[in-house]
Order: structure tokens, then sequence, then C-alpha cells
């Protein structure tokens, strides 16, 4: 919880130094998409706050995940994230941004020690379960996008996001659906 508190004072922090300049414009993303390691694939979903000055984009970031290993070990994750990049208007209706910044995750994992259980099912017996382990850790976040602003408030598009942790580095293609003043 520490750590949210620090990334969320630290984008504050850019916020206000970014609203003492000129025009500048935000907006409230959302977004889902699948997520690949080396080993698992995952489904996540998450959502983002940017903000917009001269060429400048702000972003504070929070996304959460599962993998999809349906018969194997379970993992989990939420990761929570600040952004610095650069945005350029390649049409006035699409605009094309690349960010970089921190973060940290942090969730569950089944360990490889499997644990017996006494099933109270209808058929009794024992099942068979994974032991479980809190883990986290913090590294890099890459993150490009392209969106399609059809009006000034909703922009529609594609992002390609690339965690560089550690443990487990990730990429992940997510479609966007974006709110707020765009342009």
């Amino acid at each position: 919880m520490k750590q949210v508190i620090s990334f969320s004072i630290l984008f504050l922090s850019i916020l206000n130094y970014a609203h003492t300049q000129e025009k500048s414009f935000f907006s409230l993303s959302a977004k889902g998409g699948t997520g690949y390691t080396l080993e698992d694939g995952y489904v996540l979903a998450g959502g983002k706050v940017d903000y917009f000055k001269q060429g400048y984009t702000y972003g504070f970031s929070v996304e959460g995940g599962f993998n999809l290993n349906i018969f194997g070990p379970h993992r989990d994750y939420t990761l929570v994230g600040v952004h610095l990049g650069k945005y350029k208007f390649i049409h006035p209706k699409w605009r094309y941004a690349f960010q970089g910044g921190m973060g940290y995750r942090w969730g569950q994992r089944d360990t490889e020690e499997v644990i017996e259980k006494n099933s109270s099912g209808l058929l009794g017996g024992l099942t068979y379960d994974y032991k479980s382990e809190s883990y986290s850790d913090a590294g890099f976040i890459l993150q490009t996008g392209i969106r399609y602003l059809p009006t000034k408030f909703l922009g529609i598009g594609l992002d390609l996001q690339a965690n560089l942790f550690l443990e487990e580095p990730m990429i992940s293609p997510s479609i966007v659906i974006e709110v707020g003043r765009l342009r």
C-alpha cells in the first residue's frame, strides 16, 4: 500500500509541474487484452489517467491479470505504474504516443509443491492443489499506442506494453477506450 501512495504522490507532483505550462488535455482509459511471458499467457484489464501537455504525456496506471494455465499452477498480479512520454498528432483525428516509466507488481502464485486435500464432494476422496505464495517486484514499463479520436472526448485504439521485470517479463497488446478532453 505504501508503494501505491508513493506512486500517487509522484504522479500528482508531475501533474502539478505540467499544469503550470500552456495548452493541455487529459484522458481516462480502460483497457483489456492479453499478456505473454516465456511460460504463460495472461488475461488482463486495467485503467490509466493521462495528462498531455506540449507534446509530453504523464500517466498513472493500474492493471490486473491472471494466467491462462487451467490445469497447472495459477498466478495473478496487480501492477501500478507511473509513465512519462511523448505524443504526436499524425492527423487531426489520430494520435501516437510512446511512454516509459516505473512499475511495481505484486500478486499470488502457486508453487510446484502439491498439497493433498480431503474432498467433501459427492464422491469424497482426495483432491490436489498447489501451495500458494505471495510475490512482488519492481521494474520498467515501456508502452506505445495509437488512438483514433472520432470526437474531442472519445478515443479508441491499440496499445503495446512491455513490462520489464527481473522475474517473468511480459509483453501485452490491448484494446483501449479513452474518454476526456483529447484534443
